[in-house]
């Protein structure tokens, strides 16, 4: 399985969530429905019989609210195992709007801005409303002069092949050019496209970069809303219609599971620490990845065992050695400081 491939959800269903989204003759249906107390509450494809397809079209059904960022229509998607399949069941829903799945960029919570603290990662809590952000038509070609070893960029990637610049340092190279912001997919770098790469290999392209050589980006930006702040509050009316603590929590490989609410602060704080060290030796940011490097420390007994798992998970050299010792010593001490 490739890596731009590799997220699988892994859902921890109670029967009763998303109840706002039933409509009369579900919740008559719901009535006379008796779950069994035996059934496993937890769905891993493949596995049980019990699976999520019955979770999503059985009587109590699981589906989210949808929106394209720069509209106003809200649908539901359902019937998704992956965060591919995601972005299929929302290509599925808005079909008149969209030409392909290829022109979804990435979605975010609960806002329809380019708001980077609100890119769906690691956690989406089941009352979440996903506003998602396509491709405007329209290209920006940008030239940019490497005099310096570092151009101020993060890179992240929405986990089907799309890269896309989630922090500009201020006072930086590419601080320069205005018409660089954030939000905007890499579609190519001197001319080679690198639409399906992770966000890893568009940092490591640009890190290879001689400095003192100019080279050029294809930016593509996200269509934005027309919409004013009056329209953009009442947007979150359906998130906040559900009352929920329950939240996927999604993983850069394998299977999402649920959780029971957002991270506790001190996992919180060792995943923003994993997400800094990321982005200061690699130039990307992931909570998803944070995610997962959190539990490879966890489950590893020494720095050679956690650098060794992080090798065979992502594969060799994606994280340098002086990175993966550098994240082991930093969630030591947190430990050792609880």
């Amino acid at each position: 399985m490739s890596e731009s491939a590799a997220f699988g959800l892994k859902f921890l269903v109670r029967p009763y969530v998303c109840e706002p989204f039933l409509d009369e003759d579900e919740q008559a249906a719901n009535a006379e429905i008796e779950y069994p107390s035996n059934a496993p509450r937890i769905y891993t494809p493949g596995k049980s019989v019990n699976s999520l397809a019955a979770w999503f079209q059985g009587p109590k059904k699981l589906r989210f609210a949808v929106q394209l960022a720069h509209a106003n229509t809200t649908r539901r998607v359902s019937d998704f195992t992956s965060v591919r399949a995601l972005y299929d069941r929302v290509a599925e829903q808005f079909a008149d709007e969209l030409e392909s799945v290829a022109e979804i960029m990435f979605c975010t919570l609960n806002t329809r801005r380019v708001d980077m603290d609100m890119l769906l990662g690691a956690h989406i809590m089941l009352g979440d409303t996903l506003y998602v952000h396509v491709k405007s038509p329209s290209r920006k070609s940008v030239q940019i002069l490497k005099n310096s070893s570092s151009l101020g960029l993060t890179i992240t990637d929405n986990g089907a092949g799309i890269a896309f610049i989630k922090r500009i340092k201020p006072d930086s190279i590419s601080s320069i050019d205005s018409r660089i912001q954030v939000g905007d997919h890499i579609e190519s770098i001197n001319g080679q496209a690198t639409v399906g790469w992770r966000h890893y290999e568009v940092a490591r392209k640009l890190r290879a970069i001689p400095i003192g050589q100019r080279f050029s980006m294809s930016l593509v930006e996200p269509l934005k809303s027309d919409y004013d702040m009056d329209t953009l509050m009442k947007d979150i009316a359906v998130q906040e219609s559900l009352n929920t603590n329950d939240a996927i929590r999604l993983r850069s490989h394998g299977e999402a599971e649920m959780s029971q609410g957002l991270p506790t602060e001190l996992i919180g704080q060792a995943l923003d620490m994993i997400d800094d060290e990321l982005e200061n030796w690699v130039g990307i940011r992931d909570s998803a990845l944070a995610s997962d490097i959190y539990d490879l420390w966890t489950s590893s007994d020494d720095a050679d065992q956690f650098a060794t798992a992080i090798d065979d998970t992502l594969g060799p050299g994606i994280i340098s050695d002086d990175a993966i010792f550098g994240i082991y010593n930093m969630l030591s001490q947190l430990g050792a400081n609880t």
